[in-house]
């Protein structure tokens, strides 16, 4: 059962959706809640998602896009285990984030940035599937002689 969240436009939206905004076609999609995202709409065709990401470095975080499937994983490198840690608040485990994207949604950016991974995704919609304005000819008048 796929979950949606109302949000103050009264849209149903699924977190774990880019691209769609109204239409969601997804089946048993589960993500977990580590590392903590955001996904923000920029504009009609720029989407951004946003993973908190502490401790991190750029080896060990991967993204990848298969088809329509936008993968993040978070591999730990770093063995901390050997430390003495008083209190450990700062999670440091392995994840994996899958995010189900439209068709023609694309990856155009991906970097670390202050210990957020941003993705950033451009919609490119295909020229026959943009909208077509059409302008209005005045056909000749009828001459009475």
């Amino acid at each position: 059962m796929t979950t949606y969240r109302r949000t103050k436009d009264n849209f149903l939206l699924n977190p774990f959706s880019v691209g769609f905004d109204e239409l969601f076609k997804l089946v048993n999609q589960t993500n977990p809640s580590y590392p903590p995202y955001n996904i923000v709409k920029a504009s009609d065709t720029e989407y951004t998602i946003e993973l908190a990401v502490a401790g991190f470095s750029e080896d060990e975080l991967e993204v990848t896009l298969d088809g329509n499937k936008l993968s993040v994983i978070g591999k730990v490198i770093s063995n901390r285990e050997t430390e003495k840690f008083l209190y450990r608040g700062i999670a440091n485990r392995n994840f994996t984030h899958n995010f189900t994207i439209a068709d023609n949604v694309e990856v155009s950016d991906v970097s670390l940035v202050d210990g957020m991974l941003v993705i950033s995704l451009v919609r490119n919609v295909p020229e026959e599937e943009k909208p077509k304005k059409f302008s209005i000819t005045k056909k000749g008048e009828f001459l009475a002689e």
